[in-house]
């Protein structure tokens, strides 16, 4: 069973990524964990009265009061969406200290893509997705509902692109229609056959077609969004690839580009 784990940003409103996450827990017959992280006060503007503060500071303590309660609301409404199991966490903390500590216990991790949101925003999404182990699938706004009709999977040969396509195999076996992007020249020195993944693919019962992609890196970002769109595809696949400067992580060009462009959700591993 696939353990799913989806932060949400409130506490008794759940569209968007965590509605797409529970209708995908019930495709799949898998169990999904909702996780509420409020964000502690770290600083307070010099002109704020200390009545002010503390008005601040007990909105905290019921909000996080509320949050400590919406367990069962929160397993109803995943009930109602056909999840078989559901649990809900809610804390104090920021959501990358939140995830560190709850994500371990999970397959996948369900984001939603929000400009707007600091966690959501691409770089706060570069700072979650190279930070975890776990494939996460990010889902753009205005995807209301799962549907895993065609998927894409993105693969150069690099260890990132081999553990998206293994963490993806439920939602794979759900397709009517896989398609594999290959880089022709491997990301990868020795350079690897290109045939292993296909391989392998076939190994797990998951018939796909092939398609070799022969563009520079620079460029590949682009032209896995151009394929993706013309397949018509619900869902990419494919690996997180980035580094970590000056104490921040850095996306690299290929993912930064699907992150911020794609229409479509797109699960990614580090």
């Amino acid at each position: 069973m696939l353990d799913i784990l989806a932060p949400v940003r409130h506490v008794h409103a759940w569209q968007g990524s965590p509605r797409y996450a529970a209708e995908l827990a019930a495709l799949i017959q898998g169990s999904l964990t909702g996780l509420y992280a409020l964000e502690p006060l770290t600083s307070a503007p010099q002109e704020a009265s200390p009545g002010m503060l503390a008005e601040v500071v007990e909105f905290l303590r019921e909000l996080l009061d509320a949050a400590n309660h919406a367990g069962p609301d929160f397993q109803r409404w995943a009930r109602e969406l056909g999840v078989r199991e559901a649990q809900w966490r809610a804390g104090q903390g920021s959501l990358r200290q939140m995830l560190a500590a709850t994500a371990p216990w999970h397959d996948l991790v369900v984001m939603g893509a929000d400009a707007q949101s600091t966690w959501e925003s691409p770089g706060g999404l570069a700072e979650l997705l190279l930070g975890l182990r776990q494939a996460c699938l990010v889902v753009p706004s205005e995807v209301e509902h799962v549907k895993l009709d065609v998927v894409v999977m993105a693969w150069n040969g690099a260890a990132e692109g081999t553990r998206a396509i293994r963490s993806a195999r439920p939602l794979l076996r759900q397709a009517r229609r896989r398609i594999l992007l290959q880089a022709r020249v491997p990301a990868v020195e020795p350079p690897l056959a290109l045939e292993p993944m296909s391989h392998y693919l076939q190994r797990q019962g998951l018939e796909h077609e092939l398609r070799l992609l022969d563009v520079a890196p620079d460029h590949a970002g682009d032209s896995i969004l151009r394929e993706t769109e013309a397949a018509g595809a619900d869902l990419l696949v494919m690996g997180a690839y980035g580094r970590s400067r000056f104490s921040e992580w850095m996306l690299g060009g290929a993912t930064r580009t699907v992150l911020s462009r794609a229409r479509i959700p797109v699960l990614l591993q580090h």
